[in-house]
């Protein structure tokens, strides 16, 4: 199955131009990209020396005191990087789904259903009008977050460095939240959920149609489709930086939570839950359906050695260990570490948020 090669999406996604770069996102790209991101956070410092709001007394929010921009300037590299690094572990994956298949091809059907996610993920079908709506709502959070600083005291409870009346930190900081609010952070939205969507439906499908090959004896424990939990990680790793600039800009301005803060805190709670079981839930169906099936052969197996131990003499300890190996099999496709990283990342933001309605 050959798809759009993902270095022409950079036309569509520009603002992961610079992780893709010729085709593959690796380190070289990857600090070019943290260059391109950091260029304008360097001048906003600059912007806010000559402001004199590096520390700001009182209660203010000075450039080096205010935590939640601290987080956007540094998190945004990071999102961009690893949207890119989903998006072409993503396109791989559906390149070399021969791989994940019961009898090693694609049939018609199924690469019909893939070769349509694909090009609705290269903004070729109508989800190109939904990412358009992503890129408008991020200018209206610049909006607002401009309307929000023209009097900060009332807004967040404390005076900040980029408030209008520090007009050099003013307009370079909120140049550059428009740019990434409505450009960067839609493209990374947009691709992690249209990933997540085209997972559940892709899955879905392989495993109703029993297409989908479990290898109970892969080295990954879980069935031989960890390559799908690791995708469905890095969509988690894009939330939860998005929940750390809303924890530190929480931090940032604690004496009032508010709301374009509160909303999206209780929303990305939600989505993390959702996100670290639905988009895999279907393997995890299947993946126990088939250790199911086989432990049940292997136990028909080992009560007929039961019933003959008296005249036969004899014991499969191979079936025995067989039968152990399954009942240690993962059904849900995170390998290794990966799935200490996705219970953090699944249940932290959660109690967070939950401990926030108590603890001021």
């Amino acid at each position: 199955m050959h798809l759009i090669p993902l270095e022409s999406l950079t036309r569509r996604y520009f603002a992961l131009r610079p992780a893709i770069g010729t085709g593959a996102v690796n380190f070289r790209t990857s600090l070019i990209t943290t260059a391109t991101y950091l260029a304008i956070p360097l001048i906003i410092c600059f912007a806010a020396h000559i402001d004199g709001t590096w520390w700001m007394r009182g209660g203010g929010k000075g450039f080096f005191q205010h935590y939640g921009m601290l987080t956007i300037f540094t998190t945004t590299p990071i999102i961009v990087i690893l949207t890119a690094l989903a998006l072409q572990k993503f396109r791989l994956t559906m390149d070399g789904l021969h791989n994940y298949t019961f009898l090693g091809t694609v049939p018609p059907d199924l690469e019909k259903l893939v070769a349509w996610h694909v090009r609705s993920l290269s903004l070729r079908k109508q989800s190109a009008w939904l990412f358009v709506l992503f890129c408008l709502i991020g200018f209206l959070f610049g909006v607002a977050n401009i309307v929000q600083t023209i009097s900060p005291v009332k807004t967040y409870g404390n005076d900040v460095f980029d408030a209008i009346q520090y007009p050099y930190g003013f307009y370079f900081t909120k140049l550059y939240l428009c740019l990434i609010w409505t450009f960067s952070y839609p493209v990374a939205l947009f691709i992690a959920l249209h990933i997540t969507i085209s997972l559940v439906i892709i899955l879905r499908y392989m495993c109703r149609h029993d297409l989908l090959r479990i290898d109970f004896f892969h080295p990954d424990n879980c069935g031989g489709v960890s390559i799908f939990g690791s995708i469905n990680l890095l969509v988690m790793t894009i939330y939860a930086n998005f929940f750390a600039v809303l924890y530190m800009l929480h931090v940032t301005h604690a004496t009032k939570t508010y709301l374009t803060v509160t909303v999206p805190w209780f929303g990305l709670s939600f989505i993390f839950i959702i996100q670290s079981f639905g988009a895999v839930y279907h393997i995890h169906k299947f993946a126990a359906i088939k250790r199911n099936e086989s432990l049940q052969m292997i136990g028909a197996f080992l009560n007929t050695q039961m019933l003959n131990l008296l005249t036969e003499k004899k014991f499969s300890a191979d079936l025995i260990h067989a039968r152990n190996h399954l009942l240690g099999l993962k059904t849900y496709p995170y390998a290794g570490p990966a799935l200490a990283v996705v219970n953090a990342i699944r249940y932290v933001p959660a109690i967070v948020a939950v401990a926030k309605l108590f603890i001021p």
